[in-house]
């Protein structure tokens, strides 16, 4: 945690599990990934999920950058 910036991904949507296989599967090792396929009232995941849209945030110490609907575009965030 000391050498590498530390993320939190967060993953909310109808895919949010294979969306998570998928960064989880990227060998990121400065990273924790959650995901919810349904709304919760968990606080990470409050006011996050859109009906029918999966929507990846890249967080930094508690602040979030905006959102990205691709790994693609998630992994960018994190390099």
């Amino acid at each position: 945690m000391f050498t590498y910036p530390y993320y939190e991904v967060i993953v909310v949507g109808p895919e949010g599990a294979s969306i998570a296989k998928k960064l989880q599967n990227s060998d990121l090792t400065n990273c924790i990934v959650v995901f919810s396929t349904q709304e919760s009232n968990l606080p990470m995941f409050r006011n996050r999920y859109v009906k029918g849209q999966t929507t990846i945030y890249v967080c930094q110490q508690g602040a979030c950058q905006l959102p990205v609907y691709s790994v693609t575009e998630a992994l960018k965030l994190i390099s």
